[in-house]
């Protein structure tokens, strides 16, 4: 993903999957940096629970800036990388 999507904000589409098996898509602000995505939710959220219960999701970055229909589709697995509110992003010298 590095190179074709450009690293700062983005407008995404984040899908997962309910206890039943039900898709749930949702609109959320990302970002991107270095070709990775992260994006915040709450604990106890829907959101939470579900990447919890199953980390298997697909993420649409589409191309709002593009007059066409463009975006790009990732699959992956979604996983929590601090418990601190406050931050995005930490630091391995914090």
């Amino acid at each position: 993903m590095q190179g074709i999507v450009k690293d700062g904000r983005h407008l995404a589409f984040l899908a997962t999957v309910d206890e039943e098996g039900k898709p749930h898509i949702r609109p959320l602000i990302c970002i991107v940096s270095a070709g990775k995505i992260y994006f915040s939710t709450k604990d106890g959220s829907r959101k939470a629970k579900e990447i919890a219960m199953n980390p298997c999701v697909d993420i649409v970055l589409p191309d709002i800036e593009n007059e066409k229909l463009a975006y790009i589709c990732c699959s992956g697995e979604a996983f929590r990388i601090f418990d601190e509110p406050g931050g995005l992003i930490k630091n391995e010298d914090d």
